[in-house]
This record gives C-alpha cells, structure tokens and sequence, in this order.
C-alpha cells in the first residue's frame, strides 16, 4: 500500500477490525506524520521504542499506527503513567490532514534516522518523496 492510501477512515477501518493491545493518551494525531514513518517503515528504517505503561501509549502514538499498518514490529519500553494521564478510545481519536512538522523538523528527523540507521541522509529523503 502505498502511504497516501492511508487515509483517517483506513486507519479507523483497520482499528475497528484488528485487535491493538495499546491504549491512546492523544485525542489527536497527524496523518502526514503517520504517512512518512509508515513510508520508512516499510523500508526497514529502524526507530526508537515507544513508551508505554500498563498497555497506555506514553510515548510513540504515531510510530504504534505505522508500525501496525505496516506490520513492523517497534520494540516497546516502560513509560510512566502519572495521574494526568488520560486514557482514550481509538475510535475517538481524531487524525489532522495539516502536517504538524515544519519543513525544518522534518529535515532535523531525516539527520535523526540517517544518523540511528546508518545510512546516507539520500536515502531517507528519497523514502520521504515515496508517495
């Protein structure tokens, strides 16, 4: 599939039919993020664990989507689930077509993973163009 398949109802489609063992703590999420880790996912770039505390996503919304609908497996550390924590629904779960990330951020995140990957800065764009 290619990333600008992935679209707010095939995210809520593939929720609603597939079990997820993690919880939300964001009532919003952007699909112009999701579109490049998925894009990168699908082609091996490896990514930091994601945070979690008793199946609540602490950290790493974004990356848990990807990684499910790419089928990557994202490896998973203990977060810290404090008292203004609040846990929500995956069909509650809005997902923002405005690209939250600046052209600047997105090149400092390309730098991120060439640097953990070990691969030319190219590459990563290159996968980032992949639509």
């Amino acid at each position: 599939m290619h990333s600008n398949q992935i679209t707010s109802p095939h995210i809520r489609e593939y929720l609603r039919n597939n079990h997820t063992d993690l919880f939300p703590t964001h009532s919003r999420l952007c699909l112009p993020i999701i579109r490049r880790i998925y894009n990168k996912m699908q082609f091996g770039i490896r990514f930091s664990e994601i945070k979690v505390a008793n199946n609540v996503i602490i950290d790493g919304h974004h990356r848990y989507i990807s990684s499910l609908l790419s089928r990557y497996q994202i490896a998973r550390v203990p977060g810290l689930l404090t008292s203004a924590t609040q846990i929500d629904d995956w069909m509650n779960v809005e997902f923002d077509l405005k690209d939250w990330d600046a052209a600047s951020r997105i090149k400092y995140l390309n730098q991120q993973d060439s640097a953990y990957n070990e691969i030319d800065i190219e590459i990563i764009k290159e996968i980032n163009r992949i639509e």
